[in-house]
């Protein structure tokens, strides 16, 4: 579900238009709205793009504790001020350049270090860090304070492209974290379902929470976990234990994944033992876990010696994106197919003599959206084991040599018919893709099959 601001969390004020993306002050006095989704992790970033704005505007991040009928950069939040100051928890301080309408700044913040930093753009151009060492203990918005009649904001959260991306950044759209209240499965409170999953941290207490319980009564032991829809890939959990209940806290447990919602065959990814997770901050869980499933779960064998087993927020995150394999340089690959004349039809049919559901899917992504760079690229860095599949499959199935391969796919110069009809003529090839290649090469290449 695409993120927006959120028409339930915002001052009564503040109108939303354009899909609930431009936010728009109604009367002149401070009011602000917060977006759909929060963030704990990863490196985030949004983009607002400055409409009307004849009286002051604020853009930054909040908790959900701060007011909306206050100036951004108030108690709980961080903004930066269209004056070109920075502000947080009510302090006023010199920062960038000031900005107006059609303006479009960045907001940028940096939760995978152990001190959380928040940055802002104004145009591409950063302004310097705006602050770090902000509290762990929350989970943030994006945010935006808006005081003048009509004055207004537009969002971009990541679902078209940035004006200005910045490296290292992803979008709010993209959250690595799957968990959510209504794929939420396992031995639940009937009165808590879901509140693992909740994003509820500072003021819920034990009511937000996760209660082992089975058997009709709340218990020491239990399992929690989430149905994702389809398979994905975790390799990271984290939790979230309410500073006043240390002893209700998971002590042994294993993290799963499976197939079937019964977890009848799970496979165990991670074995905890003997852990007293800290309260109050997040404890992250790194697991080695390459392979999808559908379903994850927490299974507790043990607590920490209270009389019921209590976790306040769990995460279950998807693995990031990996770059291509640099071993087979996508511009190579696009240069020879120019080259020697392989086009996309002989493509297709290279990868038809290579079975696979990956490579059904790669065939079916090339022939929808055409084979450039960018797209073979995106799709590359994010197939579920794409490359190592393709690494074994053509090292051990076929017999090719990635090294050849790899001369193969760089040569781009006169040279290309003599590289292809030596390679073809190791006989490492399938006879299928060694046909297709004779075909589309000029006649020199036909003794080669």
């Amino acid at each position: 579900m695409s993120v927006t601001w959120n028409p339930a969390d915002k001052d009564p004020n503040i109108a939303l238009l354009n899909g609930n993306l431009t936010a728009t002050n109604t009367t002149q006095a401070w009011h602000g709205v917060r977006c759909t989704m929060n963030m704990a992790s990863g490196k985030r970033q949004v983009e607002i793009t400055i409409g009307q704005s004849s009286s002051p505007v604020v853009v930054g991040i909040s908790t959900p504790s701060w007011s909306l009928s206050s100036e951004l950069g108030g108690t709980y939040s961080w903004g930066y001020k269209s004056s070109g100051v920075k502000k947080s928890w009510s302090t006023e301080e010199a920062y960038g350049a000031s900005y107006g309408p059609g303006d479009i700044i960045g907001i940028c913040l940096d939760l995978k270090t152990s001190s959380i930093s928040l940055e802002f753009f104004k145009n591409g151009v950063s302004q310097g860090v705006a602050y770090t060492g902000i509290s762990r203990i929350y989970k943030f918005h994006a945010a935006i304070g808006l005081y003048g009649i009509n004055d207004a904001g537009t969002a971009n959260f990541g679902a078209t492209t940035f004006a200005y991306p910045v490296d290292g950044y992803e979008s709010w759209e993209d959250s690595l974290d799957l968990g959510t209240v209504a794929g939420s499965i396992g031995q639940e409170n009937p009165s808590y379902i879901g509140k693992a999953f909740d994003h509820v941290l500072i003021g819920g207490a034990i009511t937000d929470s996760w209660y082992a319980y089975w058997d009709g009564a709340n218990r020491t032991t239990g399992w929690i976990g989430q149905n994702l829809g389809s398979a994905k890939i975790v390799d990271e959990y984290r939790m979230w234990i309410e500073p006043d209940i240390p002893s209700y806290a998971p002590k042994t447990w294993t993290f799963e994944g499976a197939d079937e919602p019964t977890f009848a065959t799970p496979t165990v990814l991670d074995t905890i033992t003997d852990a007293a997770p800290p309260a109050g901050v997040w404890t992250h869980y790194m697991v080695a876990n390459t392979i999808a499933y559908q379903y994850y779960r927490l299974n507790v064998t043990a607590n920490n010696g209270g009389n019921k087993c209590i976790i306040t927020e769990l995460e279950f995150c998807e693995a990031a994106p990996q770059p291509p394999s640099e071993e087979i340089a996508l511009e190579d690959i696009r240069l020879y197919i120019s080259t020697v004349g392989l086009d996309l039809e002989a493509l297709m049919l290279m990868l038809s003599t290579i079975t696979g559901d990956q490579f059904e899917a790669l065939r079916t992504h090339v022939s929808a959206v055409g084979l450039t760079r960018e797209s073979l690229a995106m799709y590359l860095s994010t197939a579920r084991g794409l490359r190592q599949y393709l690494r074994l499959h053509l090292s051990a199935t076929d017999g090719v040599v990635l090294e050849a391969l790899r001369l193969l796919l760089s040569t781009t110069d006169g040279t290309a018919c003599e590289a292809v009809r030596m390679y073809l003529s190791a006989r490492r090839s399938p006879p299928a893709f060694r046909s297709v290649v004779a075909q589309r090469l000029p006649s020199v290449m036909s003794e080669a099959v």
